[in-house]
């Protein structure tokens, strides 16, 4: 199971069609449909249904879904935090202070700037 794996299926659901996913994720359809096998092989059993032209969630899909979402949430989240990181946006300080400095203005203020 990969990450190209779930956001097509994530696309399909949202979509309601493997021709449509395709066209957004700007892949082939044959290309959505051997991901969304792989994803079914892995599962052990289909993940949708046809419905005419377009697909519905079968029950392990259904089951399967908050979990994918959940995956691709938590990705897109670990990739920001990296890019927070790498743009310096994100880390620690740490001050060195004596200790008639611990009461007062100053710790007010460190309080303060850390909420």
């Amino acid at each position: 199971m990969d990450l190209n794996q779930l956001q097509a299926f994530d696309h399909v659901v949202r979509l309601g069609s493997i021709s449509k996913a395709a066209r957004y994720l700007d892949l082939s359809q044959p290309t959505i449909t051997l991901r969304i096998q792989g994803l079914e092989k892995k599962v052990g059993g289909p993940l949708f249904t046809r419905v005419g032209r377009t697909v519905e969630l079968s029950e392990l899909g259904k089951g399967f879904l908050p979990y994918a979402r959940q995956a691709l949430e938590s990705l897109q989240k670990g990739v920001e935090r990296v890019q927070s990181i790498r743009d310096g946006k994100v880390g620690h300080v740490m001050i060195g202070t004596l200790p008639t400095f611990t009461t007062g203005i100053f710790s007010s203020f460190i309080q303060k700037a850390h909420a």
